[in-house]
């Protein structure tokens, strides 16, 4: 097999939160929208809220919450990345959608004992571009840890 078919890449999806970049496989991204329509929630450590999303409510996860006990603060470029993976769809509130990048194998490693703030749990790997890190999520491991609120609170309009 030649060394370009074995380093294929794939594409992700980055974002900024709590002043790091992250990233998702492309595969999991359903949307981006504006968080103008959050219906806040005491419920839930790590919600953001609520929100009707294609006739249904969606939840709403405070990546700031989340990772560093700081929630996002709404700003102009605040949005909300609605994710799916293993049939729980669910938005993530970040500071800023970024774009939609290709990796290669190998400009990816395995997650590390990092100080990050990040729970290694939810990292899938690391990949570092251009002197920049960043930390690509396990979607599904993110989306499983908030499941019970979730999958509560979804319900169709």
């Amino acid at each position: 097999m030649s060394q370009a078919i074995m380093d294929e890449g794939k594409k992700y999806f980055t974002f900024l939160a709590g002043g790091e970049l992250f990233a998702v496989e492309v595969d999991c991204l359903v949307e981006i929208i504006k968080p103008e329509q959050l219906k806040k929630t005491r419920k839930g450590r790590n919600i953001a809220g609520t929100l009707v999303f294609r006739g249904s409510k969606l939840a709403v996860v405070d990546i700031g919450k989340k990772f560093y006990s700081e929630p996002v603060r709404s700003a102009h470029n605040t949005c909300v990345i609605v994710v799916t993976s293993h049939d729980i769809t669910a938005g993530l509130l970040v500071d800023s959608a970024s774009d939609v990048i290709e990796l290669k194998n190998s400009d990816i490693r395995p997650p590390i004992d990092r100080r990050t703030g990040v729970a290694t749990e939810y990292i899938q790997a690391f990949a570092v571009v251009k002197d920049k890190l960043i930390i690509i999520l396990d979607c599904g491991s993110l989306l499983f840890s908030e499941k019970d609120y979730i999958t509560k609170n979804h319900k169709r309009y």
